[in-house]
């Protein structure tokens, strides 16, 4: 007796349903991603941070309010409220720091996140480079050293200091926050757990 071709619309025709692909998947993914995503996500991943590290550098150079120098008749003083002012430059550098790094940090950990721990380092790395990119343009874009600005200022002006971060321990804050928007976007966005088989209430589904 042979065995006669499943009747359409019999359960053993049906489709693959959305368990038995998610679970087919995840059989696929065991292998790891291809070495080209690995290399595509790493390359992307930096260029991006470096892009917000010159866009970091700039809001830096637009938003902090160094302190200045006030010119004397033999050479120039900065008072003690003036030099205050070198906290909130820091803190300016490590609030756009963290601004801008934890919504890339998210993207990347949503885009990249089966990766693995090659996007983990690579979001370090390019947080770090763009804390330097930062910094080092914020100082370029800033005020001049008033140093060279000195002998042609009068008596009672002002000369706003050079930018720069004095507490170097905030240049962590870019990799700090890239690395806080990756996990957030990891327990978010990572693969759910295996998923049961096909047929529900645990039993063995038909393939």
């Amino acid at each position: 007796m042979h065995d006669r071709d499943p009747a359409p619309g019999s359960s053993a025709a049906r489709p693959l349903s959305w368990q038995q692909a998610r679970e087919a998947a995840w059989s696929a993914d065991l292998a790891g991603p291809p070495t080209g995503l690995v290399v595509r996500a790493v390359v992307v991943t930096c260029v991006a941070f470096a892009v917000a590290g010159v866009l970091g550098g700039w809001l830096w150079a637009q938003l902090a309010d160094p302190p200045a120098y006030e010119v004397l008749r033999a050479g120039a003083i900065m008072g003690e409220e003036q030099a205050g002012r070198e906290f909130g430059v820091d803190v300016t550098y490590a609030l756009i720091g963290l601004g801008l790094a934890i919504p890339l940090g998210l993207l990347a950990g949503w885009r990249w996140h089966r990766v693995g721990w090659p996007e983990v380092l690579a979001t370090a790395g390019g947080a770090g480079i763009a804390a330097v990119v930062a910094w080092q343009l914020g100082v370029w874009w800033g005020p001049d050293d008033p140093v060279g600005l000195l002998s042609a200022a009068q008596p009672g002006d002002l000369l706003s200091d050079q930018l720069d971060v004095h507490a170097k321990g905030l240049l962590l804050a870019w990799p700090v926050g890239a690395l806080i928007g990756v996990i957030i976007a990891v327990l978010v966005f990572s693969r759910p757990s295996r998923p049961r088989p096909y047929g529900g209430n645990g039993s063995s589904g038909t393939w």
